[in-house]
């Protein structure tokens, strides 16, 4: 199952904080209802009849808003490890007759192969749209050479070799 986060969450605002807004749109959603009740320490003001109105239009409104924006609901993007091959196990640092690995100015950081992914993605996208699957077909493979858990490229990939078979059945 996919890991999801609210928008609270994603905000990264203080709990504590979060809960007490909770707490005074809660307030706010009853207050129209108990106006001037008297609870010992919590006195809630008498209101008009024109405030109590506007109060029970914006007290659900902004209630329904901060519980919908503690659903998790947008999908947490975790970036997966990526999978040792046979040639990455022997050159391990650490490892009995290995050097350290030199620090490499030309050796692509997960960042910039993030981006060469997107990169990628993108330019597949806009030759699958110009309806050049052969080079959507090109980029989807460079794409997944890079990140072999990326799920657009191989979601598009898998579309592209799909209708390839519709076109070409005797392949």
């Amino acid at each position: 199952m996919e890991e999801r986060a609210s928008v609270i969450k994603l905000l990264g605002l203080p709990d504590a904080f979060t809960g007490m807004l909770l707490i005074f749109s809660f307030i706010l959603l009853l207050a129209p209802y108990l106006s001037g009740a008297d609870f010992g320490p919590f006195k809630i003001p008498q209101f008009t009849d024109s405030a109590r109105k506007k109060l029970k239009i914006i007290g659900p409104i902004v209630f329904l808003t901060l519980i919908v924006l503690f659903v998790p609901m947008i999908p947490a993007r975790a970036p997966k490890p990526n999978e040792p091959g046979p040639a990455d196990n022997t050159n391990k640092p650490g490892s009995p007759g290995t050097t350290p690995p030199k620090n490499d100015e030309n050796r692509a950081t997960p960042i910039d192969v993030r981006a060469q992914v997107q990169q990628h993605v993108k330019r597949a996208n806009e030759l699958y749209n110009d309806a050049d699957l052969e080079g959507a077909l090109k980029e989807s493979d460079q794409a997944l050479d890079l990140e072999p858990g990326n799920r657009e490229a191989r979601d598009l990939k898998a579309e592209i070799e799909g209708i390839r078979k519709t076109l070409n059945p005797a392949r």
